[in-house]
């Protein structure tokens, strides 16, 4: 297994068409496409038939921990020689409804709205839920949250009730390293950022060389122990803590 180095620092000073969404209990208004099957992942099995209103003209469909949405068009059909043809399908009349949703974690409320959008999927995060465990782990020693939550990402890129969003910056070079943004793991208390980074020559790493990075409150760095010499084009990963 991969060995990595923490370096604490002393000063305390953040789809495509997939969305993601933390739920905390409110009502949540959702566009979705009018033409096409919608889909709302949850983070547990959904343990009930949903609830709608079925003369606002919706298909609602369970299976796991998915929900898939489609709202019926108006379809016009004309009759000749004996046989339909289909002269329109119209979803213009397509309109906003209640959604109400039961897992085995809790239970979604929604107002759906067909829109003139692309197929929607919905990544719904009960963020309710995850406060409890999320709190406990992080007040922890911080020395003892950074070790976890760095190996954590290292070998999984995932962290338990941390949100994980895909960072859009742009990279950057420093000391002859490329710098590309990956991910941000966000806590409460705490955040990690995970970059890739590439040497354009070898380079001896050393954490101090990512304290210029601008983040704040910035309060670790490390990198994978395996991979303090990179040769030309050679890449490992880098992990920031920040204090939010």
């Amino acid at each position: 297994m991969r060995k990595f180095i923490i370096v604490l620092i002393s000063c305390i000073a953040a789809l495509n068409a997939n969305d993601t969404i933390n739920y905390y209990g409110d009502i949540v208004n959702i566009k979705l496409s009018k033409d096409s099957w919608n889909r709302i992942i949850f983070d547990a099995e959904v343990n009930a038939e949903p609830i709608y209103s079925k003369e606002k003209n919706l298909e609602v469909y369970k299976a796991n921990n998915s929900v898939f949405v489609k709202f019926k068009p108006m379809v016009k059909v004309e009759v000749l020689d004996k046989q339909e043809q289909i002269m329109d399908i119209d979803y213009s009349q397509s309109k906003k409804s209640e959604l109400f949703v039961s897992t085995t974690t809790g239970t979604y409320s929604f107002t759906i709205e067909p829109a003139s959008v692309p197929a929607k999927t919905y990544i719904i995060q009960n963020v309710q839920n995850k406060n409890t465990n999320l709190l406990k782990f992080e007040m922890d020693s911080p020395r003892k949250v950074f070790k976890d939550l760095i190996k954590s990402v290292f070998i999984n890129e995932q962290v338990d009730n941390y949100e994980k969003l895909k960072l859009a910056s742009k990279e950057q070079i420093l000391s002859n390293l490329i710098i590309k943004p990956k991910y941000i793991f966000r806590g409460k208390i705490y955040s990690a950022y995970l970059y890739d980074i590439t040497a354009l020559e070898t380079v001896n790493i050393n954490e101090k060389i990512f304290t210029s990075l601008d983040l704040r409150n910035k309060r670790a760095i490390a990198v994978k122990e395996d991979d303090r010499i990179l040769e030309t084009n050679q890449t490992t990963q880098l992990i920031i803590i920040v204090g939010n």
